[in-house]
C-alpha cells in the first residue's frame, strides 16, 4: 500500500517538474504556456479526468489566449494611449512581433523581449516621422509603444504565474 502511495506522489512530482519548466521557458519568453497546457491535457488523459478535465483545460487555454494577445498587442496600447493614428497602432504591433524574431536570433532568450520592444519602438517611430510628426513627438510615442510592450510581457508573465499554479493545484489537491 505504502508503495502505491509513494509511486502516485513520485507521479504528480514529475508532473509538477513538467509544469515548472513550462513556467521557466514561459519567463525566458518561449512558448511555456502551451507547454504548460500539453502538460494538463496528457496529465487530464492519463489520468482519466475527460469528463470535467476538458472544460478546466479550455479555460486554461483562454487566458493564455488572452495572454497572448496582450503581449502582441503591447505596442498597439502604446501608440493608442498617446493618440497616435490606428494605422500606426497596427504596424507598431507587427513591427513588436518583427522585433521579436529577429531579436531571438541575435540574442536568444531576452533578445525576444527587448527585440519586440525596440521593434514597436522603431517602427513607431518611423512610421510617425513618416507622417510628418516632430522627432520629439515620435520619440515620445514610441517609448510609450515600447513601454507598453514591456509591460505587456510581464503581464504574460503574471498569466503563465496563474496558470502554472493553478496547474500544480490542480495535480495535487485530487
Amino acid at each position: 500500500m505504502e508503495a502505491i502511495v509513494v509511486a502516485a506522489w513520485l507521479e504528480k512530482a514529475v508532473w509538477s517538474l513538467l509544469v515548472l519548466g513550462g513556467w521557466g521557458l514561459a519567463l525566458l519568453a518561449l512558448p511555456g504556456i502551451w507547454v504548460m497546457w500539453g502538460v494538463a491535457a496528457a496529465y487530464v488523459w492519463r489520468m482519466g479526468l475527460i469528463a470535467d478535465g476538458w472544460l478546466w483545460l479550455g479555460q486554461v487555454a483562454a487566458i493564455g489566449l488572452l495572454a497572448e494577445l496582450i503581449e502582441a498587442m503591447g505596442g498597439f496600447w502604446g501608440v493608442r494611449r498617446e493618440k497616435g493614428s490606428w494605422g500606426t497602432s497596427f504596424l507598431t504591433a507587427g513591427g513588436a512581433i518583427a522585433g521579436a524574431i529577429f531579436g531571438s536570433l541575435a540574442l536568444p532568450v531576452f533578445g525576444t523581449v527587448l527585440g519586440a520592444a525596440a521593434g514597436a519602438y522603431a517602427v513607431a517611430y518611423l512610421v510617425l516621422r513618416k507622417k510628418g510628426y516632430q522627432a520629439a513627438r515620435s520619440r515620445q510615442i514610441a517609448w510609450t509603444a515600447a513601454w507598453y510592450q514591456l509591460l505587456a510581457y510581464i503581464a504574460k508573465i503574471v498569466a503563465a504565474t496563474v496558470i502554472a499554479a493553478w496547474i500544480l493545484w490542480r495535480f495535487w489537491q485530487g
